[in-house]
């Protein structure tokens, strides 16, 4: 494949492939998008996991708060958010062919929207979503950045630099999806940031896309670690249907 540009203004993007040993033929590419303060060598468990299956994966990093530049951000769509869907789009550009697309926590609501704005060039087969994102954006917010992390300053820094529309635009986003798009939308039960009902609240109203839910024994983005058995099998199950 082609060699990938890192992102403009952000040298820790570190954009590169992950090769099966034993691609798949007409495989499509599993392009993981991490959660925010996140890195791609933590999604180590999970690139393994799909090149195992036989597809390639592709990863890259997204800055966190410390990492930011007035530079990174657009006047016209100001906000974490929507850098990060601009990230994704920046990325999805340069790889060919066919992609699928795997997101993790409340970054999953930037590749809803990195999804959305190229759906007329039709090279997304499918969206498996972990942990998020949450239609309830400031609950979620609170519960990492107040009860998880006990740091006010992160939930001063969601309230106004995450998006000027939080999430309430992701139902008329999925509302554009195509019909019958198929969606893997994974809820932890023991979720204490996102909880299920929080990501069920963002796909209320979808009937038209092909959603299959999975309601693993687990917290916030362990569910893997925690259930690899299962967790496997739902993966692995979710792409021989695509």
């Amino acid at each position: 494949m082609n060699e990938i540009l890192s992102y403009p203004h952000y040298s820790n993007s570190q954009p590169r492939f992950y090769y099966a040993k034993n691609k798949k033929p007409g495989s499509a590419v599993v392009v993981f998008v991490h959660f925010y303060g996140g890195h791609q060598r933590i999604l180590k468990r999970h690139i393994q996991m799909v090149n195992d299956f036989g597809f390639d994966a592709f990863a890259f990093n997204m800055p966190s708060r410390k990492d930011l530049n007035i530079k990174l951000f657009e006047i016209n769509r100001f906000g974490l958010k929507h850098l990060y869907s601009k990230m994704i789009t920046y990325f999805l550009d340069q790889i060919p062919g066919q992609k699928i697309i795997f997101s993790f926590s409340n970054p999953s609501a930037s590749a809803i929207e990195a999804i959305t704005d190229r759906l007329n060039r039709n090279d997304i087969q499918a969206f498996i979503c972990d942990s998020g994102p949450s239609g309830k954006f400031m609950k979620s917010a609170w519960n990492l950045a107040i009860q998880q992390q006990q740091n006010p300053w992160l939930m001063v820094f969601f309230s106004f630099f995450w998006s000027l529309f939080f999430h309430r635009d992701l139902k008329k986003q999925l509302k554009k999806w195509p019909e019958g798009f198929p969606v893997l939308s994974i809820r932890p039960l023991d979720d204490v940031v996102i909880p299920p009902d929080h990501i069920e609240e963002v796909f209320k109203g979808t009937s038209h896309l092909r959603i299959q839910v999975y309601l693993p024994k687990a917290g916030h983005l362990n569910a893997l670690k925690l259930n690899p058995i299962e967790y496997t099998a739902q993966i692995e199950n979710f792409l021989s249907t695509i």
